[in-house]
């Protein structure tokens, strides 16, 4: 065993309907990430805010090189135009009027309008505790099998794996029995649902490194969450998949988690 150390405290989520891709904390400095899901022809792309139950622009992007930004954001907003699929938007000098839910759109074809929504929040902050840890090892390139080993023959009918960093936790997938898998943004080309209880992430690679987490419901009402840790080392060659132990629950809860409702 390894000794890794995570804990997230709570974080109030009131998603109301909406699939939320990812769960963002509010810094001084914060960048929110959209990247298009597929490869497709991108004729413009749109960042918006909602505001009062209505949709308020940001910035919207032309390729190659159109930009429009609202005045309101001018002086403390850019988006990134590293490449045409990634329009990551940067904030500076943020305040708690920057709190609230983002929607990124891309315009494409043949897919249409492909959406992520961002929930940025001012509270939550990223403590650690000290976890025992399980390891297996792979390789970049491979695909990865993340499974939940249950101690009891109840079978689970919906998990979620998410991926977890220090300022931002984003969907991977939902599991459901009988129902179609829900998809974030960022893994919908790469995840597959293998059963309810284990999923495959394809073609890993260095960036993958860091935290995931799955939470599993069960068709007897038992609830739990465990861990994940995926390691690189320095010079991206091996990676270590560090299992951390399950915590089990019995009532619904769960700290900073993304809720399909």
């Amino acid at each position: 065993f390894l000794p890794a150390c995570f804990l997230l405290s709570n974080v109030s989520l009131m998603a109301e309907g909406k699939h939320v891709d990812s769960i963002v904390k509010l810094s001084s400095t914060m960048a929110l990430k959209c990247v298009c899901p597929k490869n497709a022809s991108i004729s413009q792309m749109v960042w918006m805010k909602e505001e009062n139950q209505t949709k308020k622009l940001i910035a919207a992007f032309r390729l190659p090189y159109d930009l429009h930004i609202e005045s309101k954001y001018k002086a403390r907003v850019l988006v990134t135009n590293f490449t045409s699929d990634n329009k990551t938007l940067i904030f500076s000098n943020t305040t708690e009027e920057d709190v609230g839910f983002y929607l990124c759109s891309f315009h494409t074809f043949p897919y249409g309008i492909l959406e992520k929504t961002i929930h940025v929040v001012q509270f939550g902050a990223f403590e650690f505790s000290k976890l025992s840890v399980d390891h297996l090892i792979t390789k970049p390139g491979e695909n990865v099998t993340f499974k939940y080993r249950s101690n009891s023959d109840v079978a689970v009918n919906r998990m979620t794996w998410e991926r977890v960093q220090p300022d931002c936790v984003d969907l991977i997938i939902q599991c459901a029995d009988s129902e179609m898998p829900v998809y974030g943004s960022d893994y919908q080309n790469r995840v597959e649902c293998i059963s309810e209880s284990s999923v495959l992430l394809r073609d890993v690679t260095a960036s993958d490194y860091g935290m995931y987490r799955f939470s599993y419901h069960k068709v007897n009402g038992e609830n739990g969450t465990g861990w994940i840790k995926l390691i690189t080392n320095s010079n991206g060659k091996d990676l270590l998949l560090l299992v951390l132990s399950l915590v089990s629950f019995t009532t619904v809860i769960l700290s900073a988690g993304l809720y399909i409702l």
